[in-house]
């Protein structure tokens, strides 16, 4: 693409159309030039100036239409010239005698900016020259009569003195030059020139002939005549006409001259009147204005000055201002701007908006000025306007003071609101004297502006105690002089308060000192210190939790530890000492999974993930095994254990026995734990609530240390026991009976405690009885597994059992259990072993136990995989793993298992598994 740039107004050649679009005979060329070389041409008009900046900057890539003079032969690369281009000097049919450049000075030239001929007329000694942006814009300031000399060339002359009317009133007086058109490139640039020059070599004599005739007419030719026959014609014409054109010419000259000279004499007259008329006009019109009116020479001098009637900004003799610049009558700022506006308006036509302040004997006066270039004979001269604005001035300022005064009443009411509506208690003190109080403030400390007036009623009524009062004050003071020396704030400090409701409260107070007084804030903060007391015993209880967990967890593990040390000793070989060590080893165990299962609890009472089953179970079994599992341990310690249920107890009831149980073992499990000799009952009824519901009541009733009142409040709540102390007789975690609470209450009941020190302790638990519907048949899976069940079952002879599990000790213990029931055992150490172990039809399955959490492939994908295989869709999976919550439970389901086996298992809780999914039924 080549960017080529030209004037805007230089027809034929360039111009633009009615549509604002290029056209002209260069535009042809281009276009023309484009086809031959193949090359894009973008052609831009603009204002010659304009046109030779974008040259300049790069914009553009080639300037049409260019004249070659000394000082652009230093920026451009030309081509060679095209055409002969005649540059003319115009002059207004007025002016005689204008023949040549001598002629020109002590006149105001016009000329477009930019253009060759101001460096022609500069270098013949013409100096008063008046640019404009293009051809136009100069003949219309001609015909404004701005200029009446311009320079211009010949074909955009004819057309624009023809398009403006004002062909007749101008006429060329002599042409300056004679410029030659170019092309050029930026300097530097002549590989772009070459290419460019070469374009237009292609385009042929005939088309270049086409382009002339369509723009600038062609030449019509006529027949070739002989010289003698025109000699001899002329002959015969001028002695034919001679004699009537001579006696018709005299006829004519004598009645026109006649008639010119009537006319001649009319219009003088009529000239005059008009003369007369406007002067008259003028002189009434100055009067009547206020106003100054000065007009300046081409030296910045006044010429001529009306200085307004009197009253006015000056009253000052005009003719006294004759032949003075502006700083000769006027302060010095205000010289220099009038005399910038006066620079102005020469240089660009015209001036405004400028502003002058005149000391006057009225006082300031504000003058605005406004200045206009106009042609005065050939002289270039300047009119300035001076406008009083001193009361328009003074009405926008008074308005702009309104303005402000409304928005200082609005910003007033806005902070009234704000003030009032505040959530935090704010009083404003003036002087000595609370003069307001807001909403919040009375509502919150009771007290009105009237209560506390003065500053000391304030002290006697907020600080009761004269020690604290003084203190007190004593600080207020100093934080007000910190503030009178800083920024104005005063710190805001804790303090406590004694309100007119005869409350004591936790107060921060602060304020803003302001230009008129002090605005005082107090904010309540009571809350939050209870709020923060009560987030520092929450966590010194989780700290004393943390501590009792590494105790209870620690406790056990180094049991263990310790006695598994005992049993890999050589030495240790009686049976009746191993069997002991191995006994005290389970009950260790025990411990921790209890502790374990107590903080897992815990954690899904806390995320809300308990849930409650609704089921039929028989409460007097319930009770039975309960019994069972305690009277071991009562046994041990010399207890007696009783476990009754009454009468009107039914056989069954709908609920979750697992849960329930789960309680009733806790309280069961601290009656033991707290009791050093006596007895334990336990016992079920039937009460009746406030609405006559029917609840099941259960009590645990022991004759053990007994609980104090204080105590009690904390027996409920998480990570609290009776005794929290590092001395206590008595471990645990201080979970059990929060979680015993927590499912009790999603059970829809309650439970409490009635006790006193060395009285025994009665825990009880009341919850809604439902009966069973007689369609639900009564699931036992889920009822505490009964001791008395053998460890052992006897299952069918060669079975094959999968067992998926990736921790080897587990493994291990896992395969000698199964072994022990006379199953066949096949290992996989992780999911896509037991797959690839399963897809071999040849081998049999009669059960696949499946951890959850294996490397390679889990449990879940695995049994995906397996359910998918036809010969395996009827194998029971179980899941045997230690991820052993109800969602985890839900998963196995989901994936395809049968059944869920949580880790860690009693033989007694495995065998039931094995019997159930192994076992031929009964019958």
């Amino acid at each position: 693409m080549l960017h080529v740039v030209s004037d805007e107004n230089f027809p034929p050649y360039t111009y633009r159309n009615s549509d604002g679009g290029p056209e002209g005979l260069l535009i042809d060329r281009w276009r023309l030039w484009s086809r031959k070389t193949g090359v894009p041409v973008e052609f831009s008009l603009r204002p010659w100036a304009q046109a030779l900046q974008a040259l300049q900057s790069g914009e553009a890539d080639v300037i049409d239409l260019i004249y070659r003079t000394p000082s652009r032969e230093a920026q451009y690369d030309f081509s060679r010239p095209y055409a002969d281009m005649p540059v003319g000097i115009y002059s207004h049919g007025d002016i005689l005698g204008i023949h040549d450049t001598a002629t020109l000075k002590g006149f105001l030239i016009g000329a477009q900016d930019g253009d060759a001929c101001v460096e022609q007329l500069q270098s013949a000694g013409v100096r008063t020259i008046a640019t404009y942006a293009n051809y136009e814009q100069l003949i219309r300031a001609a015909q404004r009569q701005e200029v009446k000399v311009f320079c211009i060339d010949e074909g955009p002359a004819r057309f624009y003195l023809y398009k403006l009317g004002v062909d007749t009133e101008f006429k060329q007086s002599f042409v300056l030059y004679t410029g030659q058109a170019h092309r050029a490139v930026k300097e530097g640039r002549t590989d772009l020139l070459d290419f460019v020059e070469k374009g237009m070599q292609a385009i042929s004599e005939a088309e270049e002939q086409a382009l002339q005739d369509k723009w600038l007419g062609g030449a019509s030719r006529a027949p070739h005549v002989p010289p003698q026959a025109w000699w001899a014609a002329a002959t015969v014409l001028l002695g034919a006409g001679l004699l009537l054109l001579w006696n018709m010419q005299l006829r004519r000259r004598v009645s026109a001259r006649t008639s010119a000279l009537h006319g001649a004499l009319e219009a003088l007259q009529q000239a005059h009147q008009d003369t007369e008329v406007a002067r008259a006009d003028l002189a009434a019109t100055l009067e009547a204005i206020p106003d100054w009116l000065i007009e300046f020479d081409a030296n910045g001098r006044v010429v001529n000055a009306f200085a307004g009637r009197e009253g006015s900004a000056i009253e000052a003799d005009a003719t006294r201002l004759i032949g003075q610049p502006p700083e000769a009558f006027l302060p010095e700022a205000a010289a220099q701007l009038m005399q910038a506006s006066v620079d102005t308006a020469r240089k660009e036509g015209r001036d405004l908006g400028r502003s002058i302040c005149l000391n006057a004997p009225s006082g300031p006066r504000w003058l605005e000025l406004s200045s206009t270039r106009k042609l005065h004979g050939q002289q270039l001269h300047v009119l300035t306007l001076a406008r009083d604005i001193t009361q328009r001035r003074q009405a926008e300022a008074d308005t702009e003071q309104a303005r402000l005064a409304q928005a200082a009443a609005e910003r007033d009411k806005l902070f009234k609101v704000l003030y009032e509506m505040a959530p935090v208690a704010m009083a404003f003190q003036r002087g000595n004297e609370v003069v307001s109080v807001n909403q919040r403030y009375m509502s919150q400390l009771g007290l009105t502006a009237e209560d506390i007036r003065h500053p000391e009623q304030w002290f006697q009524r907020a600080y009761p105690d004269p020690d604290y009062r003084e203190w007190v004050i004593l600080r207020w003071q100093q934080d007000i002089e910190l503030a009178r020396n800083g920024d104005g704030t005063v710190p805001a400090r804790e303090y406590q308060v004694k309100t007119g409701h005869g409350h004591t409260l936790d107060v921060l107070i602060g304020g803003q000192l302001l230009d008129d007084g002090l605005l005082i804030t107090l904010q309540d903060i009571s809350p939050l210190k209870r709020a923060k007391e009560a987030a520092e015993a929450a966590n010194e209880a989780k700290s004393a939790f943390l501590a009792t967990m590494s105790h209870e967890i620690r406790t056990p593990l180094n049991a263990i530890i310790g006695l598994t040390a005992l049993l890999l000793r050589d030495d240790l070989l009686e049976p009746t000492r191993v069997r002991d060590h191995l006994r005290k080893v389970e009950g260790a165990s025990q411990l921790l999974l209890g502790t374990i299962n107590d903080i897992l609890d815990f954690s899904k009472i806390e995320a809300g993930k308990l849930e409650i089953e609704r089921q039929p179970f028989e409460p007097r079994t319930l009770l039975r095994q309960l019994a069972w599992t305690l009277e071991d341990q009562a046994r041990s310690k010399g207890l007696t254990l009783s476990a009754h249920a009454d009468a009107e107890v039914p056989q069954s009831m709908q609920g979750d026995p697992l849960r329930l149980g789960q309680v009733l073992l806790n309280l069961g499990g601290n009656a033991v734990k707290f009791t050093e000799e006596g007895h334990i009952d336990i016992r079920l009824s039937i009460t009746q609530d406030a609405q006559q519901r029917s609840l099941l009541r259960a009590e645990v009733k022991d004759s053990g240390i007994g609980i104090d009142a204080d105590a009690q409040t904390r027996l409920f709540k998480p990570f609290q026991q009776a005794d929290n102390s590092t001395t206590r007789r008595f471990g645990g975690t201080g979970l059990g009976l929060a979680i015993s609470r927590r499912i009790v209450e999603l059970m829809g009941g309650h439970i409490g405690v009635d006790s006193r020190p060395g009285e025994g302790s009665t825990f009880w638990l009341e919850i809604p009885m439902t009966q069973p519907d007689p369609t639900d048949a009564l699931d036992t899976a889920t009822t505490p597994a009964d001791s008395s069940l053998p460890m052992m079952v006897k299952l069918p002879a060669g079975l094959n059992v999968l067992l998926a599990e990736d921790n080897e000790l587990n493994r291990e213990l896992a395969c000698e259990l199964l072994q022990l029931h006379g199953l066949t055992v096949h290992t996989a150490t992780n999911g896509r072993e037991a797959v690839s172990m399963a897809a071999n039809p040849n081998q049999a399955l009669d059960l696949i136990l499946m951890d959850m959490q294996m490397p390679e492939m889990d449990g879940l994908e695995a049994t995906r995989l397996v359910r998918a295989m036809p010969h395996r869709q009827q194998v029971p999976v179980i899941a045997m793993t230690a991820n052993a919550s109800l969602d985890d439970r839900q998963r196995c389901i989901d994936a395809g298992m049968n059944d869920h086996l949580p880790k860690p298992f009693e033989l007694t809780r495995l065998t039931l598994t094995l019997q159930r999914w192994l076992a031929p039924p009964p019958g």
